[in-house]
């Protein structure tokens, strides 16, 4: 693994780890000192709620020498050596495996191959530097090709007895059932409103509350949004979303304007807003999620019918469940402004 990928991973460990997941981490740190913490965990729940910040943080426990349980929470020293080199990034029992990011774009590459898997196991095979255990992560482990996933079935079947293999998934339905069966499944929850705004104020997020209903109350996507340059690219999305349902943009250039945009920041404003568009039609625009926008949706729901707009929303809905998301904005942009220019272009003509 490069050391950059290494770095990106460690600098969860910057961010406490929040109340809605600390209860899961010191159950199965207690589950750990029984002895019975399974050698395979797959942990999922809905994008952007703490998996990754959960699985580095359950790593650094699991990794720590002196770990406390005193006052009913695990949490690691950060002065031992396993936390010390863990926080440097030269932990030598401790993995994260994930696509690999594009040296020329900065994006998140879209698999995980059968070649990366199988260096993986052979460093899972190897004895620990500390004659303890070694701690490895698949994230978004629902992106390895099929034989990748075939390599690391051999090690679910036949597990290396010093190491723990953390699984991150969104979408565990995606995974081979192979893979599932070998597993144990570990949900995490989405946190509260009021508990991720509280968590969000705490981290200086500012529209805190506008952020979150963006994110659809994920307070880690939340402040992914705002620690880019939210607000200008919001603006600039929404022109031409209003300029493509208005029939007065080019899709051309508007996608070329975009194209280098966060794809999950265009993926939920987008559907932030035709669900706003659907409820301004049903009369309740009061529950929007962008009361700063609600008269310019207002005016946008009368371009498309009803029947129409549900059609882009599930579109919407679709991309946002499958695996989109870890796409290049420009094509996932292509599909969705083509849809509604189709449907504008059909409800004039009829």
């Amino acid at each position: 693994m490069e050391d950059s990928e290494e770095k990106f991973e460690l600098e969860d460990l910057q961010i406490d780890l929040p109340g809605w997941l600390q209860d899961a981490a010191t159950d199965l740190i207690r589950r750990h000192h029984d002895g019975k913490l399974p050698h395979g965990l797959l942990l999922h729940g809905s994008p952007g709620i703490g998996k990754r910040l959960f699985a580095v943080h359950l790593a650094r426990q699991l990794l720590c020498d002196s770990i406390s349980l005193g006052d009913g929470q695990a949490r690691a020293c950060g002065q031992c050596r396993g936390c010390v080199q863990l926080i440097s990034g030269n932990h030598p029992d401790y993995r994260c495996l994930r696509p690999v990011t594009d040296k020329k774009t900065g994006r998140p590459g879209h698999s995980i191959l059968i070649d990366e898997v199988r260096e993986f196991r052979e460093w899972i095979y190897l004895t620990s530097h500390y004659q303890g255990l070694k701690v490895a992560i698949i994230d978004t482990a629902e992106h390895m090709t099929v034989a990748a996933s075939n390599a690391l079935l051999k090690t679910l079947e036949e597990p290396a007895g010093s190491t723990v293999l953390l699984l991150l998934a969104n979408r565990p339905i995606a995974l081979p059932a192979t893979i599932t069966s070998r597993c144990q499944q570990i949900r995490l929850l989405t946190p509260q409103r009021q508990e991720a705004l509280d968590w969000l104020s705490g981290h200086n997020v500012e529209n805190a509350e506008t952020l979150l209903r963006i994110s659809s109350n994920a307070p880690m996507r939340a402040l992914e949004f705002h620690s880019g340059a939210f607000q200008s690219q919001r603006e600039q999305l929404f022109t031409a979303f209003s300029g493509i349902v208005t029939g007065r943009a080019s899709i051309a250039k508007s996608v070329d304007a975009l194209r280098d945009y966060p794809t999950s920041l265009c993926l939920s404003l987008l559907t932030s807003w035709v669900s706003d568009i659907l409820k301004c039609h049903a009369g309740s625009a009061q529950h929007s999620r962008n009361p700063d926008k609600i008269d310019t949706l207002q005016t946008l729901e009368g371009e498309l019918d009803s029947a129409d707009w549900f059609s882009i929303y599930d579109q919407l809905l679709e991309l946002n469940r499958s695996d989109s998301a870890s796409f290049k904005a420009q094509p996932v942009l292509e599909s969705i402004f083509a849809a509604i220019r189709l449907l504008k272009m059909q409800s004039v003509r009829s």
